[in-house]
């Protein structure tokens, strides 16, 4: 996740992980030429035509070769030691509870092509019957791929020139242990960016992981068939449309982090009836809609991230909800740059380390908090606003604040010498190293001795 460069903070965690993951049966094939055979393919082709046309699950029958083949290696298609045809039917079985059918028989959607890798490709050979996670979670996976055009992911995609399993500030690393490009022969727990950690659901994932990999595209709806996941963190790309708001069926979803994309649309219903959720970074999206108050049924939410830092769009009409500084969690707010009017809620909770609503419309007076009790806030950004009346004194009274910005606001008087006194030393003898306000001019809107910047 990405914060404000207006100042860097702790970097919050989010609920570590249940445990080490186990891996399921693996089952490689070795065989020297992926090309299925033509006759193979005719007969799963006519096997989806029939279950898609007249919901027969019945096979057709082929005419026996003539002079009969030599033996040879198994192809994908029979790797299950199925009839000809029959794993293609029970497969197509198997992913029309996930996706629509018709999708997975036309050619060209990330749906097909899922099916099809699978089928043809993947020698990996995913057998319907086979236990565990592993029959649904390896199509949705490939879909998941597809649907963000995998093709041309810069790190450990199928056709990636490389797959570098260490972390840098340009993209996210692999977890430990699972360090394979993706589409590989390999458990789909051990692709990049992918972890099964919860040793209640042994090879089933819980984590996505991929951020700053060039990711396009669009977020599948059929993740809500991952059961057991609970971290998605795609950052940095160009992935667009609505968030899907099947994910909201997610039980376990705590971490859902799609910054500084193009999503759209709004945040679906469905999240806040998700009362596991614990993080939402959404900035520097093309976001609309409003912040809803049912964000408050989120009792274990501590961060809250949907501004705009840089090229987002993000404009979420209306009010910030009052409850929301109730929230007896909530560590880190930025609604900056996003279009709010109404006025500043009341915040009485000591967890509040950073708080950015600056770039909006708010108006009213800065007395409704009583700021002494936020005795956690690092960062205070409510420049930009039209709020009214002087500083408050007791702003000086939160032990460990670090910056503080009143810029361009309709704010008069003087700077509080309770505030000047938190200045780091030798002005003060506390935390606040900046300390903005409206004090050029002349006269000045804001009179400040002990300010690091004067806006004019």
């Amino acid at each position: 996740m990405k914060l404000s460069t207006k100042l860097a903070i702790a970097h919050l965690a989010v609920l570590g992980p249940f445990c080490a993951a186990e891996s399921v049966h693996q089952r490689k094939l070795r065989y020297s030429d992926k090309v299925v055979a033509e006759d193979i393919a005719a007969t799963e082709m006519e096997a989806w035509e029939r279950i898609l046309s007249d919901g027969s699950m019945s096979v057709p029958s082929k005419p026996a070769p003539s002079p009969a083949p030599k033996p040879s290696k198994p192809t994908v298609s029979d790797c299950c030691g199925l009839p000809p045809g029959q794993r293609a039917k029970e497969l197509l079985a198997l992913y029309s509870d996930v996706s629509d059918p018709k999708d997975i028989v036309t050619p060209g959607t990330p749906q097909f092509k899922a099916f099809n890798w699978i089928l043809t490709d993947d020698a990996f050979c995913v057998c319907p019957n086979d236990p565990g996670c592993e029959p649904v979670q390896r199509y949705v996976m490939a879909v998941y791929y597809y649907s963000t055009v995998g093709e041309g992911w810069t790190n450990c995609g199928a056709d990636s020139t490389i797959c570098n399993a260490t972390a840098s500030e340009e993209r996210s690393g692999c977890f430990p242990g699972h360090t394979s490009p993706w589409l590989a022969d390999v458990q789909s727990c051990d692709w990049c960016g992918n972890d099964c950690d919860d040793p209640n659901y042994p090879g089933c994932i819980t984590q996505i992981n991929l951020d700053n990999i060039t990711q396009s595209g669009t977020i599948p709806f059929e993740l809500q068939n991952i059961t057991y996941l609970y971290y998605i963190s795609n950052e940095d790309g160009t992935i667009s449309s609505t968030i899907p708001p099947e994910l909201g069926n997610l039980k376990n979803l705590s971490f859902f982090d799609l910054n500084f994309q193009d999503i759209e649309g709004s945040i679906p219903d469905s999240f806040y009836k998700r009362d596991s959720l614990a993080l939402i970074d959404l900035n520097d999206n093309k976001m609309t809609g409003s912040i809803s108050s049912d964000i408050c049924n989120l009792p274990d939410l501590f961060f809250l991230q949907l501004g705009n830092d840089q090229d987002g769009t993000n404009d979420f009409s209306g009010t910030l909800p009052n409850c929301i500084g109730s929230l007896s969690k909530l560590k880190v707010l930025d609604v900056s740059k996003v279009g709010l009017v109404g006025t500043l809620p009341s915040f009485t909770q000591p967890t509040l380390q950073f708080l950015d609503v600056s770039q909006n419309e708010l108006t009213g007076n800065l007395d409704g908090t009583n700021w002494g009790a936020l005795t956690g806030l690092q960062t205070l950004v409510l420049g930009e606003n039209k709020f009214t009346g002087t500083i408050p004194s007791s702003i000086g009274k939160i032990p460990g604040l670090r910056l503080a910005d009143f810029t361009n606001t309709d704010l008069t008087g003087t700077m509080p010498s309770e505030i000047c006194a938190t200045r780091t030393p030798p002005v003060g003898n506390g935390t606040l190293e900046f300390l903005q306000a409206d004090c050029a001019g002349t006269p000045p809107q804001v009179t400040c001795t002990c300010c690091t910047f004067c806006s004019p």
